[in-house]
C-alpha cells in the first residue's frame, strides 16, 4: 500500500522544513512549495496529493485563496491551513472556504500528527462511503413493479406500485384472503429504498390478542 502524499505550503522555508521532518516520521510521503503558485504548478503536473497544509498568509497568491482554487478543481483533497494571526474570524473564513481544519502557530508535533491523522481517515471515511454508495445503487432494482399479469386492472396496481414504491408512505393493502395481499407487499419492498434490508412478514391472524402488543 503506497504511503499518503502530503503537500506542505509555506512562505517560512524553516517552519516548511520542521512540518516535512515531523511527518516523514510517521511514515507519510510529504512534498514540499514555499507558494501556492508553486504548489499549484506542481498539482498540474504530477497527480494531486492526499491531503495540503498550506500557510493562510503567504506573498502573492494567499492560503484561502488557493483553497478556493484547490476546492473547484480537486474537492477530495483536505486542507488544513496554518497561521500565525489566529483569530476567531480568520478561523471562520477559513472554514466557510472550505478548510478541513485550521492550525494556529505555534503548534506542537503531536497536535499537528493528530489533525493530520484525522484530516486522511475523513478522507479515507469519505471515499468508501462513495464507493458503498454506488455500490447499492448498482444492486438497486430498476424502478418497475415485477408483478405478472396484464390486464387493465393488474397494470393499474403496477402503475400504483410503482409510483408508491420510491417513496417513504405507509402502506395499508387490503383484499380478500388468496388475493396476493403478502405478494404486493413484498413488490413494493423490492421498489423502496429500503430494497437491500430484510422483508419480515407477520402473520397477526396467528397471533393472541392478549400477545399482538
Amino acid at each position: 500500500m503506497s504511503k499518503p502524499r502530503i503537500l506542505v505550503v509555506d512562505d517560512e522555508k524553516e517552519l516548511l522544513s520542521s512540518i516535512a521532518r515531523i511527518l516523514r516520521r510517521e511514515d507519510l510521503e510529504v512534498s514540499t512549495a514555499t507558494s501556492a503558485e508553486e504548489a499549484l504548478l506542481g498539482m498540474q503536473q504530477n497527480l494531486p496529493p492526499d491531503l495540503i497544509i498550506s500557510d493562510l498568509m503567504m506573498p502573492g497568491i494567499s492560503g484561502i485563496e488557493m483553497l478556493n482554487l484547490v476546492s473547484r478543481k480537486h474537492p477530495n483533497v483536505p486542507v488544513i491551513l496554518i497561521t500565525a494571526h489566529a483569530t476567531l474570524e480568520t478561523a471562520i473564513e477559513a472554514i466557510r472556504a472550505g478548510a478541513y481544519d485550521y492550525l494556529p502557530k505555534p503548534f506542537g508535533p503531536e497536535q499537528l500528527t493528530i489533525t493530520v491523522q484525522r484530516a486522511l481517515n475523513h478522507k479515507k471515511l469519505k471515499a468508501e462511503n462513495k464507493r458503498l454508495r454506488a455500490q447499492v445503487g448498482a444492486l438497486k432494482p430498476q424502478n418497475k413493479s415485477d408483478m405478472v399479469g396484464d390486464s387493465p386492472a393488474m397494470r393499474r396496481v403496477k402503475e400504483l406500485l410503482d409510483r408508491v414504491g420510491p417513496t417513504d408512505l405507509s402502506v395499508l393493502i387490503t383484499g380478500e384472503s388468496g388475493t396476493g395481499k403478502e405478494v404486493y407487499a413484498r413488490s413494493l419492498h423490492t421498489l423502496s429504498t429500503r430494497a437491500q434490508k430484510p422483508f419480515i412478514p407477520v402473520d397477526c391472524a396467528a397471533i393472541p390478542g392478549n400477545l399482538m402488543e
